[in-house]
């Protein structure tokens, strides 16, 4: 993602929430991706403690959306925590631990890494 559409992205989260209109998942998961984008892990996590407050961590495309996030920024003990409370773990889930782990020379195996 371009680094002004994220930004872009994360002020139409901002005046969403001021004008209160509530985020669905759609709105969480680009508001994610949008702070994977820009390494902005305060954010992210800021936007995962909405999702946790709001009860929808249990979505498959936000815990997705979340582990690329974290491992992104290089919080892989989030990533790998946020892997393994997803109730359903998808292709995409494995692909986002595996692609996070292997953009920072890390090997991924049974929800390990190594160095």
């Amino acid at each position: 993602m371009d680094h002004d559409l994220a930004e872009e992205v994360m002020e139409c989260l901002e005046q969403m929430i001021l004008e209160c209109i509530a985020p669905n998942a759609t709105t969480f998961v680009c508001s994610l991706k949008a702070c994977a984008s820009l390494r902005a892990i305060s954010n992210g996590q800021k936007i995962h403690k909405i999702i946790l407050e709001d009860g929808i961590d249990g979505d498959s495309f936000i815990g997705n959306t979340l582990i690329d996030l974290y491992a992104k920024c290089d919080f892989f003990l989030e990533a790998r925590d946020v892997f393994s409370e997803l109730l359903e773990r998808s292709i995409m889930s494995w692909n986002a631990m595996a692609s996070g782990y292997a953009e920072h020379g890390l090997f991924f195996q049974n929800q390990l890494y190594f160095h």
